[in-house]
């Protein structure tokens, strides 16, 4: 059974609304948190040589993980279990030197900068 289903057969309102549209109910929207918004602007290459970078209330999240590369911190603040460890409240804006901090391997510093070239 596919998640639609499920949410069909769990709550009467979804149910309600299927019989109004003959749609399955789609998923929930996740919130984009000023981190999801920042790594998804950083290329896929340049999120994979940022490594071990630790979570904190600083960057919006309420655990302290340790990831392995950015690419993976991304994917999962993009998941379910992401979004409800972020700070819903946290609006402040997260800059790439904010992210850099908190990875204790940085990337290649002329990758870097021909991003920050590009970004300006």
């Amino acid at each position: 059974m596919n998640r639609g289903m499920k949410k069909l057969v769990k709550s009467p309102f979804a149910l309600m609304e299927f019989g109004l549209t003959a749609q399955l109910p789609s998923h929930t929207k996740r919130t984009q948190t000023p981190l999801v918004i920042l790594l998804n602007k950083i290329p896929a290459k340049l999120r994979l040589q940022m490594k071990e970078i630790q979570l904190s209330p600083k960057l919006g999240y309420t655990n302290s993980h340790r990831w392995g590369n950015a690419q993976q911190l991304l994917k999962w603040a993009e998941s379910v279990q992401g979004d409800s460890w972020s700070i819903k409240a946290f609006n402040q804006s997260i800059t790439l030197e904010k992210l850099l901090e908190h990875s204790r391997i940085k990337p290649n510093p002329n990758l870097l900068a021909r991003f920050q070239k590009s970004v300006r």
